[in-house]
């Protein structure tokens, strides 16, 4: 899925991460328990991230959805885990002019992010994406 991504063959690379995903899945990856559910939550939110740029973003929107629920399944509502995968699905909820959404979304992830990471730079990029979605909902 990597080097189909680095070479701009995005189709290839959603095909690839989605063979992936079904493999992990198949072995066990849904399960918190498992070993492989990092593995799993990793592959769903590059999937996501693939589909946000082949520009399906309802699709993307589902992807990191699922993979919110799999980090929380594993490491709880408030592991730093989250931030990127809420910042993501709130920039999406964004574009998409679901602003209420976004923000909520942004909340979590900068409640979150000010909790487990208050000295990572990533901090302050979230910081000012939330002004960026203020910003745009008016």
């Amino acid at each position: 899925a990597l080097i189909a991504q680095s070479r701009g063959d995005l189709p290839r690379a959603l095909a690839a991460i989605d063979e992936g995903i079904a493999f992990v899945e198949r072995h066990g990856g849904r399960d918190p328990g498992s070993d492989l559910a990092n593995r799993m939550f990793v592959a769903t939110g590059k999937r996501a991230a693939i589909l946000r740029s082949l520009g399906k973003l309802r699709e993307s929107i589902a992807a990191y959805q699922d993979t919110i629920a799999l980090v929380t399944a594993k490491y709880g509502a408030t592991h730093a885990f989250l931030t990127p995968y809420l910042g993501n699905a709130a920039q999406m909820h964004s574009t998409l002019g679901e602003h209420a959404l976004a923000i909520e979304m942004m909340r979590r992830a900068l409640a979150i992010a000010q909790q487990r990471i208050a000295r990572s730079p990533r901090l302050a990029e979230m910081n000012l994406a939330f002004g960026q979605l203020l910003t745009a909902a008016g």
